[in-house]
């Protein structure tokens, strides 16, 4: 009996040094992992780019000016169209919304592609644009083709189903791309 009296407080010194060592690899770890969280967050919101309301034209127009890609693209403004925000969402995407669409919270905004995605790609490049399964093609402007892809996001599944749809349909059906 003496024997395992004598084991007995070894054993549990060993098995602390393993648990102090464990406890500071799960700390260390979980620290590295936070830091590189926050670097990779920080990266995605710098591909971001603020929210850009389109402007009125004439005769019941808007335009969507992508100056960093050097177009424009027109669409109707009113009646089943209200004003469409863009969002850049990194170098070959822009997320849309409206200002009606927004109204129903985060999931509905530009940055989530409520009402779409305009997406291009160097001619030639065959990325996938003609692909893609809800995409409409808007044409070629200096060396990139450009498509409108529908959404597929959770706006779809608020109160603004009904006329995302319709919005996007018009978006679809008429927009029209030209060099800036």
């Amino acid at each position: 009996m003496s024997v395992v009296s004598l084991r007995l407080p070894a054993e549990i010194k060993d098995l602390s040094m393993i648990a102090v060592v464990s406890v500071g690899v799960v700390l260390a770890f979980t620290a590295s992992a936070s830091v590189f969280d926050q670097f990779h967050q920080v990266a995605a919101e710098d591909l971001r780019g603020a929210e850009v309301t389109a402007v009125a034209g004439a005769g019941q127009t808007q335009q969507l000016n992508f100056s960093d890609w050097g177009v424009v693209i027109d669409l109707p403004l009113g009646g089943g169209m209200p004003m469409v925000k863009y969002e850049a969402e990194g170098p070959d995407a822009m997320g849309l919304s409206s200002v009606a669409a927004e109204k129903y919270g985060a999931v509905c905004s530009a940055g989530q592609n409520a009402l779409g995605v305009v997406v291009r790609e160097p001619v030639g490049a065959n990325k996938g644009l003609s692909q893609l399964p809800m995409a409409t093609s808007l044409g070629t402007v200096n060396g990139f083709s450009y498509a409108f892809e529908m959404p597929a996001t959770p706006c779809t599944d608020t109160g603004a189903g009904s006329f995302i749809a319709d919005e996007a349909m018009a978006i679809a059906g008429a927009a029209v791309l030209s060099a800036r």
